[in-house]
């Protein structure tokens, strides 16, 4: 309609004007193509960058058309959740670990336990045991938050003497962002689809539909478990302590008789078997010898009973 009005205008210009000049009625005409173009490119169908969900159709069943949403969605994502991608401080995720030897075994498992409770932390795990040098030894895994961390670590290092430690800081704060604007970004697009299954009308486009709402949402699942997984670490640093009783100066000196007699008894043994083995291993040799020495008797026996009647 608005081609037509800019044609009959050029045409008016051309023909029912005739007393202006002939350059002036071109330069009018080519003024109206002007304004006709603009006017074109002004009524245009919006870019391709602009987010909307297309290509979804309510026909009958059997159209072709598919249900997609726009890769763009993960932009205009992070645009409608401006605060997805940020971080006000680093993510760190503290541990450490200390080996110490203690004096006091049962005094220090319990001062650990109590670390732990001060600092808002807990016991994670305890391992301990007696192996057969009598020196008592354990494992205890603290969880503590990681603004106690430090203070944390000062107070286990008094409490006995420090053979080794290992302190560790692992930066996790880019894989975090992303997470959270991976999942902000998946959240949208879940909308998107809920928008979507509203107005379907076919069972082939629900189905499409719910196909894709269920693969997102597996996937939203999955990085709020890590997210989780990450704030818990993060939240609460890991020190892994390490305790073991001085060995008992003196021990093992003295005598032990059932010691010896044991020995005696596993040499006696071994000794036994060592002829049992040397037997059986020479046993084809004897054998072999013994049957060539019966045939060398048996031979010369013989030849002496010749010669007895000769000589006489």
């Amino acid at each position: 309609m608005i081609t037509n009005f800019f044609v009959v205008s050029g045409e008016y210009l051309y023909h029912s004007v005739p007393f202006f000049p002939m350059r002036s009625r071109v330069l009018g005409i080519l003024t109206l193509l002007g304004v006709l173009i603009c006017s074109c490119g002004c009524l245009s169908v919006p870019s391709a960058g602009d987010f909307s969900v297309s290509d979804f159709s309510t026909g009958t069943a059997g159209s072709s058309q598919e249900i997609a949403v726009p890769a763009a969605y993960d932009r205009k994502a992070a645009e409608a959740f401006p605060g997805a991608g940020s971080a006000s401080d680093a993510k760190i995720i503290r541990t450490a670990t200390v080996s110490l030897e203690v004096s006091d075994f049962e005094g220090v498992l319990e001062d650990l336990e109590s670390i732990g409770a001060r600092q808002g932390g807990y016991v994670s795990s305890t391992n301990a045991g007696v192996p057969g040098t009598g020196s008592a030894y354990a494992t205890v895994i603290l969880r503590i938050p990681a603004d106690g961390f430090d203070a944390a670590m000062d107070h286990i290092r008094t409490l006995g003497t420090v053979r080794s430690q290992t302190v560790n800081a692992q930066e996790v704060t880019e894989e975090y962002v992303d997470l959270q604007a991976r999942l902000a970004a998946l959240e949208h697009q879940y909308e998107q689809y809920s928008r979507i299954m509203e107005t379907a009308e076919t069972v082939e486009d629900i189905l499409r539909v719910q196909v894709e709402m269920e693969r997102v949402q597996v996937e939203i699942e999955r990085i709020t478990g890590r997210l989780r997984y990450f704030d818990n670490r993060i939240d609460l640093a890991t020190i892994t302590v390490s305790l073991r009783e001085p060995t008992p100066v003196g021990t093992g000196i003295g005598h032990d008789f059932a010691a010896v007699f044991n020995a005696a008894i596993e040499a006696f043994l071994f000794t036994v078997d060592a002829i049992i083995i040397v037997f059986f291993l020479l046993l084809p040799l004897i054998l072999v010898g013994g049957g060539l020495y019966g045939v060398y008797r048996f031979r010369k026996r013989k030849k002496n009973g010749k010669n007895e009647p000769g000589e006489q």
